[in-house]
């Protein structure tokens, strides 16, 4: 198993309050999800090595920035949980690229926070391109620091 920043409880830690602060301020500026998706990689990672002081901050991160985005409470660890149950199995019976698992597993978490926000509210162009730029950034995070 190789061990990375996502194993390490008090960069988790510290990720998460940076997170909850960037995610208050930028909010106004229509980036609301920042960082959602390397925090749903902290969760898979946590969940899946019983890290759970590490999931219990992710969790609390979560529910932080979705009461500040106006999402129901729990959506995105309910997503998470999901993905992580269900998803992610059948992704990794079929991708057989370890390095590649982390960007197809964005690219579905985020497909499905488009379609359950979809769902909630009037999904429009403007919040559709912010769900992009914050894949965007949670890809260009994920290569610089896992």
């Amino acid at each position: 198993m190789a061990k990375n920043l996502l194993d390490n409880p008090i960069f988790i830690f510290i990720f998460s309050i940076v997170a909850i602060f960037l995610n208050t301020i930028l909010s106004s500026h229509f980036l609301l999800l920042i960082f959602s998706g390397f925090l749903f990689l902290a969760f898979n990672t946590a969940l899946k090595n019983r890290y759970m002081y590490s999931l219990f901050v992710v969790i609390i991160t979560f529910t932080i920035i979705e009461y500040n985005i106006g999402l129901k409470l729990f959506t995105l660890s309910i997503i998470s949980l999901f993905l992580y149950v269900f998803i992610l199995p059948f992704v990794n019976r079929i991708n057989s690229f370890n390095k590649s698992n982390s960007y197809v597993y964005i690219i579905i978490f985020y497909g499905l926070l488009h379609t359950i926000w979809g769902m909630q509210t009037n999904f429009t162009e403007a919040l559709f391109f912010s769900l992009l730029i914050n894949f965007v950034i949670d890809v260009i995070l994920i290569g610089a620091l896992i």
